[in-house]
């Protein structure tokens, strides 16, 4: 998401040169894009945590783990809930 953003924010402020194919590696507009990159790409990181991690943690307890296992266990957790909640009454 963070690369999208800063495209477009590029491509508002200085016009849709930046978004030619391959771009212009000596334009002020090139180097804004750069200089927006991360910080929009760790905004990003920071919001899907927040809009998709911490809810299914809180709602679901899906467990957030830092093992191997770990992304067994969360996808096999999260695969139960689902087969949960689409059961035909």
């Amino acid at each position: 998401m963070g690369i999208f953003a800063a495209f477009g924010l590029g491509a508002i402020i200085f016009g849709p040169q930046i978004l030619k194919s391959p771009p212009d590696h000596t334009t002020l507009s090139f180097f804004t894009v750069l200089a927006v990159m991360v910080p929009a790409m760790i905004l990003g990181g920071i919001g899907a945590i927040f809009t998709i991690c911490l809810p299914l943690h809180i709602k679901f307890q899906v467990p957030l783990a830092k093992s191997d296992k770990a992304t067994r266990k969360i996808l096999h957790f999260y695969a139960a809930k689902i087969l949960h909640f689409t059961k035909e009454p």
